[in-house]
Protein backbone atom coordinates (compact mmCIF):
# COMPACT_ATOMS: atom_id res chain seq x y z
CA UNK A 1 0.00 0.00 0.00
CA UNK A 2 1.46 3.72 -1.04
CA UNK A 3 1.92 5.78 1.77
CA UNK A 4 -0.31 8.75 0.95
CA UNK A 5 1.21 12.54 1.92
CA UNK A 6 -0.66 14.66 4.71
CA UNK A 7 -2.49 17.18 2.44
CA UNK A 8 -1.17 20.26 1.32
CA UNK A 9 2.44 18.64 1.37
CA UNK A 10 4.26 17.59 -1.34
CA UNK A 11 7.64 15.15 -1.36
CA UNK A 12 10.67 17.19 -0.86
CA UNK A 13 11.71 16.29 -4.58
CA UNK A 14 8.69 18.60 -5.84
CA UNK A 15 9.23 21.94 -3.81
CA UNK A 16 12.83 21.67 -3.95
CA UNK A 17 12.70 21.11 -8.32
CA UNK A 18 10.69 23.94 -8.02
CA UNK A 19 12.60 25.96 -6.19
CA UNK A 20 15.73 25.51 -8.12
CA UNK A 21 13.85 25.97 -11.49
CA UNK A 22 12.06 29.35 -10.50
CA UNK A 23 15.11 30.72 -8.16
CA UNK A 24 17.31 29.98 -10.95
CA UNK A 25 15.11 31.58 -13.73
CA UNK A 26 15.21 34.56 -11.28
CA UNK A 27 18.48 34.68 -10.60
CA UNK A 28 19.35 35.09 -13.72
CA UNK A 29 16.36 37.41 -14.17
CA UNK A 30 18.52 39.67 -11.58
CA UNK A 31 21.28 39.40 -13.16
CA UNK A 32 20.18 40.47 -16.61
CA UNK A 33 18.94 43.23 -14.94
CA UNK A 34 21.80 44.48 -13.26
CA UNK A 35 23.55 43.91 -16.16
CA UNK A 36 21.31 46.54 -18.22
CA UNK A 37 21.41 48.73 -15.13
CA UNK A 38 25.10 48.45 -15.21
CA UNK A 39 25.58 49.34 -18.25
CA UNK A 40 23.14 52.42 -18.17
CA UNK A 41 24.35 53.79 -15.12
CA UNK A 42 28.55 52.30 -14.79
CA UNK A 43 29.71 51.96 -18.40
CA UNK A 44 29.59 48.52 -17.49
CA UNK A 45 27.06 45.74 -17.65
CA UNK A 46 29.31 42.95 -15.71
CA UNK A 47 30.23 45.87 -12.77
CA UNK A 48 27.25 45.27 -10.74
CA UNK A 49 27.08 41.40 -11.38
CA UNK A 50 31.02 41.52 -10.20
CA UNK A 51 30.36 43.73 -7.26
CA UNK A 52 27.98 40.99 -6.00
CA UNK A 53 30.78 39.12 -5.19
CA UNK A 54 32.18 41.56 -2.25
CA UNK A 55 31.23 39.37 0.13
CA UNK A 56 34.07 37.67 -0.82
CA UNK A 57 36.07 40.39 -1.70
CA UNK A 58 35.19 43.42 -0.46
CA UNK A 59 34.71 46.96 -1.92
CA UNK A 60 37.75 45.54 -4.79
CA UNK A 61 34.51 44.04 -5.67
CA UNK A 62 33.05 47.69 -7.14
CA UNK A 63 36.56 48.50 -9.26
CA UNK A 64 36.29 44.92 -11.46
CA UNK A 65 34.60 46.69 -14.32
CA UNK A 66 35.41 43.69 -16.91
CA UNK A 67 34.04 39.68 -16.97
CA UNK A 68 36.68 37.61 -14.92
CA UNK A 69 36.90 34.47 -13.04
CA UNK A 70 37.45 35.59 -9.80
CA UNK A 71 34.24 38.38 -9.46
CA UNK A 72 31.84 37.37 -12.50
CA UNK A 73 31.49 33.79 -11.58
CA UNK A 74 31.03 34.47 -7.69
CA UNK A 75 28.82 37.14 -8.61
CA UNK A 76 26.30 34.90 -10.84
CA UNK A 77 26.68 31.97 -8.63
CA UNK A 78 25.40 34.24 -5.32
CA UNK A 79 22.79 35.19 -7.69
CA UNK A 80 21.74 32.31 -8.80
CA UNK A 81 21.68 31.13 -5.14
CA UNK A 82 19.93 33.62 -3.49
CA UNK A 83 17.26 32.91 -6.29
CA UNK A 84 17.05 29.52 -5.64
CA UNK A 85 17.24 30.37 -1.33
CA UNK A 86 14.33 32.54 -1.88
CA UNK A 87 12.10 30.25 -3.94
CA UNK A 88 12.53 27.48 -1.40
CA UNK A 89 11.11 29.75 1.48
CA UNK A 90 8.77 30.91 -0.80
CA UNK A 91 7.31 26.54 -1.00
CA UNK A 92 8.12 26.37 2.65
CA UNK A 93 5.91 28.81 3.06
CA UNK A 94 3.64 28.02 1.23
CA UNK A 95 3.30 24.40 1.95
CA UNK A 96 2.30 25.46 5.76
CA UNK A 97 -0.72 27.17 4.25
CA UNK A 98 -4.08 25.77 4.05
CA UNK A 99 -5.31 27.02 0.29
CA UNK A 100 -3.35 26.26 -2.34
CA UNK A 101 -4.93 28.73 -5.22
CA UNK A 102 -3.48 31.73 -7.49
CA UNK A 103 -4.19 34.26 -5.07
CA UNK A 104 -2.31 32.48 -2.28
CA UNK A 105 0.85 31.80 -4.48
CA UNK A 106 0.66 35.59 -5.70
CA UNK A 107 0.55 36.70 -2.03
CA UNK A 108 3.25 34.05 -0.80
CA UNK A 109 5.72 35.39 -3.30
CA UNK A 110 5.33 39.44 -3.09
CA UNK A 111 5.76 38.53 0.89
CA UNK A 112 8.92 36.26 0.38
CA UNK A 113 9.93 39.15 -2.45
CA UNK A 114 9.51 41.67 0.18
CA UNK A 115 11.51 39.84 2.63
CA UNK A 116 14.36 39.22 0.21
CA UNK A 117 14.69 42.75 -1.00
CA UNK A 118 15.21 43.65 2.99
CA UNK A 119 17.85 40.73 3.36
CA UNK A 120 19.59 40.52 0.25
CA UNK A 121 19.40 43.80 -0.88
CA UNK A 122 18.69 46.62 2.02
CA UNK A 123 20.86 45.76 3.92
CA UNK A 124 23.63 44.31 1.55
CA UNK A 125 26.02 46.72 0.06
CA UNK A 126 27.10 44.85 -3.26
CA UNK A 127 25.24 46.51 -6.04
CA UNK A 128 25.46 49.91 -4.17
CA UNK A 129 28.59 50.02 -4.44
CA UNK A 130 27.61 50.75 -8.22
CA UNK A 131 24.44 52.58 -8.73
CA UNK A 132 24.23 55.63 -7.43
CA UNK A 133 22.27 58.10 -9.76
CA UNK A 134 18.72 58.08 -10.64
CA UNK A 135 17.07 57.13 -7.72
CA UNK A 136 18.73 53.58 -8.25
CA UNK A 137 20.76 53.66 -4.98
CA UNK A 138 18.54 51.32 -2.90
CA UNK A 139 21.86 50.82 -0.64
CA UNK A 140 22.85 54.37 -0.10
CA UNK A 141 25.11 55.08 3.19
CA UNK A 142 22.24 57.65 3.71
CA UNK A 143 19.37 54.66 4.35
CA UNK A 144 22.01 52.61 6.41
CA UNK A 145 23.23 54.57 8.30
CA UNK A 146 23.25 52.07 11.33
CA UNK A 147 23.88 49.16 8.73
CA UNK A 148 27.23 47.64 9.86
CA UNK A 149 29.23 46.85 5.90
CA UNK A 150 29.52 43.09 5.08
Amino acid sequence: MERADPPHTEPRRGRLGRAIATGSLAGLATSATLAVLGAREAGSAVAPINATSHVLWGDEAATADAVDVKHTLPGLLINVGAGVFWALARELLADRLPRRDRATSVATGIAVAGLAYVVDYKYSRGDGLIFHSRGTDLFSKRENKSVPSC
